[in-house]
């Protein structure tokens, strides 16, 4: 084993498969369109999503632009802001998800 593996640190992951799965119903994304936006936040570029996903890289871009009318937003870093704003830093706080059946208004209020 090399020494770089001995120091380098855990990596973390941003959010748990849950967690982007009840971002993506928030967003209404298909499967393919949360792929996506996961490897964008990890600052991916096209063609490397295409490779990881085993997609064409027109078909990457053509998901990327649906992503883009879908938020409203016109760039890949306007899509980065407004994922993290709204969504990547209230995910872990206990709120009211219409995606998940498990939270229910009744729960938020007892907490």
């Amino acid at each position: 084993m090399s020494i770089l593996k001995l120091r380098s640190p855990a990596v973390q992951p941003l959010l748990s498969d849950e967690e982007w799965q009840d971002i993506g119903c928030q967003l209404k994304l298909s499967e393919r369109e949360l792929d996506i936006l996961r490897y964008l936040i990890k600052d991916e570029k096209e063609l490397t999503i295409a490779h990881r996903i085993g997609i064409s890289f027109h078909t990457v871009h053509t998901h990327l632009h649906r992503l883009y009318e879908k938020l409203g937003v016109n760039s890949r870093v306007d899509v980065i802001v407004l994922v993290f704003r709204e969504y990547i830093t209230h995910a872990r706080q206990e709120r009211f998800n219409p995606c998940n059946p498990e939270h229910s208004p009744s729960d938020r209020a007892a907490a």
